[in-house]
């Protein structure tokens, strides 16, 4: 597990930190849709679907980057499917919630259901932003460390390189 987490690049710690963040972010959302009949999303199930899809993707690329003979398609594809997803979550649930938030701050001020809808979906909306940069910020680096060998590896190229020790 050691030499596992020695040979990660940052665009791992990166992903690592979006997967829970993308967690919070998928309850919170469920969390608001399910508080009142009024306020609820429509597409719900593809909604979660779609952050199901997302933290599956960043599962992908860190075992797709880990395997032995990896080219890099397999990694890219999950990256970009668990990017992809989450901004599309983020744009369906500001669309819905848009005119809620327009009333609440000017004539509907008295809906205290309202403000715990608004609240559920800021924390959402913050979880979802900070996962989506986290995981566009990491798509720019590696998630395995180029050349990074294990000290057994190494030991074992070293005497292959050299036979007399």
């Amino acid at each position: 597990m050691k030499s596992f987490i020695k040979k990660q690049g940052v665009s791992f710690y990166f992903s690592v930190l979006a997967l829970p963040l993308l967690l919070v972010g998928t309850i919170y959302m469920i969390h608001s849709s399910t508080m009142t009949v009024s306020n609820s999303l429509g597409n719900l199930p593809l909604l979660i679907i779609a952050m199901v899809v997302s933290m599956a993707g960043i599962v992908l690329d860190i075992w797709a980057a880990n395997r032995k003979n990896d080219k890099g398609y397999l990694s890219l594809v999950g990256k970009m499917a668990s990017i992809a997803c989450a901004i599309y979550v983020v744009g369906s649930v500001l669309n819905a919630r848009v005119m809620m938030i327009a009333g609440l701050f000017t004539y509907n001020r008295g809906y205290k259901e309202g403000w715990a809808v608004y609240n559920a979906s800021l924390v959402c909306f913050v979880c979802l932003l900070i996962a989506v940069l986290l995981l566009i910020i990491g798509a720019f680096f590696r998630t395995v460390r180029k050349g990074s060998k294990s000290k057994k590896n190494k030991k074992a190229a070293n005497t292959a390189e050299n036979p007399a020790q």
